[in-house]
C-alpha cells in the first residue's frame, strides 16, 4: 500500500505525526470492533440519509464476505498468521459499495486529505483502526535491513 523511506529527520516527523494522532485509536485498544460497527460509524459520518447506511455496510460486508469465501485457503497458504475476519476486513477497503461515493477506499481517502484532517481522522478512526490491525497481519517485504518496507 506505501513505500516508507526513512532518514533520522523523516522519523522524528513521523514519530511526532503518530504521538499527535495516537490518542484517536486508544479508546479502541482493548476493544473488539466488528467490521459493520467501524463501516457504521464511517460511514454515519458522511452526508448520507440514515436509512441509506445499514445498507451500504451490509452491501459491503457481504461483498467482501463473499470475495475471502472463495479465496480464503489460499490467501491462508500466503498468509498464514491471517485470520478470515483479517482478510474480510482488509478486503472491505476496495469493495464498491452500492452507492461508489460511499465506497470505503473513497471515503478514508476523503478524510485522509480534508483540510480539516484532525476531524477527518475522528470520523473514520474505528475503520482506520481496524483496517491497519489487519494489515499488520501480513508480511512485509522488505527491501533492505533499513526501515523501508512495502505492505502487499
Amino acid at each position: 500500500m506505501s513505500l516508507l523511506f526513512y532518514s533520522e529527520d523523516e522519523e522524528n516527523k513521523n514519530q511526532e505525526s503518530i504521538d499527535k494522532y495516537k490518542d484517536f485509536f486508544e479508546e479502541y485498544r482493548n476493544k473488539s470492533i466488528s467490521l459493520t460497527e467501524a463501516l457504521n460509524y464511517m460511514v454515519s459520518s458522511s452526508k448520507i440519509e440514515k436509512d441509506k447506511i445499514n445498507v451500504l455496510t451490509e452491501d459491503i460486508v457481504k461483498k467482501s464476505k463473499k470475495t475471502i469465501e472463495n479465496n480464503f485457503e489460499q490467501i491462508k497458504e500466503k498468509y498464514p498468521n491471517i485470520t478470515k475476519e483479517d482478510a474480510i476486513i482488509i478486503s472491505s477497503y476496495t469493495c464498491e459499495s452500492v452507492d461508489e461515493n460511499y465506497s470505503p477506499y473513497k471515503i478514508l481517502n476523503t478524510n485522509l486529505v480534508s483540510d480539516d484532517r484532525k476531524n477527518g481522522i475522528i470520523k473514520i478512526a474505528k475503520y482506520l483502526y481496524i483496517l491497519l490491525k489487519s494489515l499488520r497481519k501480513l508480511s512485509r517485504y522488505y527491501l533492505d535491513k533499513e526501515n523501508k518496507y512495502l505492505y502487499r
